[in-house]
């Protein structure tokens, strides 16, 4: 069983969406990919919202949890199946992360260095992965 809460969102960014979406609804000439390549955006968005309320210890746990090796062996997938929310969770952690936040996460530097070997299988946030890669060093010096 699964078991999960409510994230925060923010409502503004909902209602405006759903007024967008209403709209589009109501124009019988709109093909059926138009609306879901703009539900497929509302949903990025909402998630975005979600993310951004979030601290980053939430954010790094949904990440490691997400890149984790073992976990998508098991399931028969690979890191590129969950790009787009991978995508969202590196711009909410970039410039987020420091030392002391990756500290106070009490991620193991192993589990942390794990999910930036996955990260890295995306070219798309290659600035990302350079920059958690520095924090990494970073943190293994002053702890050494």
């Amino acid at each position: 069983m699964l078991i999960s809460e409510l994230a925060p969102f923010n409502i503004g960014v909902l209602n405006q969406y759903l007024l967008n979406f209403q709209e589009l609804l109501a124009n019988p000439n709109l093909a059926e990919i138009e609306i879901k390549h703009h539900l497929a955006g509302v949903v990025k968005n909402i998630v975005s919202s979600s993310f951004a309320w979030s601290s980053v210890h939430q954010l790094l746990s949904i990440l490691r949890w997400g890149v984790d090796k073992k976990r998508l062996k098991a399931e028969g997938s690979s890191i590129t199946a969950h790009k787009d929310i991978v995508e969202l969770l590196v711009q909410q952690l970039h410039g987020r992360i420091t030392i002391e936040t990756l500290a106070q996460a009490k991620i193991s530097l192993d589990r942390f260095d794990s999910a930036i070997e996955m990260l890295a299988n995306l070219p798309t946030i290659e600035q990302s992965v350079i920059y958690f890669k520095t924090i990494s060093e970073n943190f293994r010096n002053v702890v050494v």
